[in-house]
Formats: C-alpha cells, sequence, structure tokens
C-alpha cells in the first residue's frame, strides 16, 4: 500500500495522479486546477528506503496502464 492524504488518495485511485518507477509523481492533463500545494517541491514521492517496503514496480506498471489518465 501507498499512505497518501486523503485528497492525493481520491486523486490517484480516479487515474487523476500516477507514479513513475523512479516514484516521480505523475499528474494527468485531466486535473484542471493547480495541485503543487499538495505536492512536494521535488515532484517525488517519499517511499520507505528499505526495498520490500517500497511500493512493487509491476503494481506501478498496473496503475500507469488500467488506471492512470494521461
Amino acid at each position: 500500500g501507498i499512505a497518501l492524504s486523503g485528497t492525493v488518495h481520491w486523486m490517484f485511485d480516479r487515474g487523476l495522479l500516477g507514479l513513475s518507477d523512479e516514484f516521480e509523481i505523475k499528474v494527468s492533463r485531466h486535473l484542471n486546477y493547480d495541485i503543487s500545494h499538495l505536492l512536494h517541491a521535488d515532484g517525488k514521492a517519499r517511499v520507505p528506503s528499505e526495498a520490500h517496503l517500497k511500493p512493487h514496480p509491476a503494481s506501478l506498471e498496473w496503475h500507469r496502464k488500467y488506471k492512470f489518465k494521461n
């Protein structure tokens, strides 16, 4: 799982946000307002340093393929 704020979780579930394999936050072009105040300035998600606690690449790929709205 990924710990997200309620607003960011809602956007992620609806495909308005996604994550690259490098944990860069991808913002859908369907999101029509500025959310920069909700994200880290560098545009990356904060993930644990331990590999087994990070989101699995296959899960991120699935979300980008089936949920994320480019």
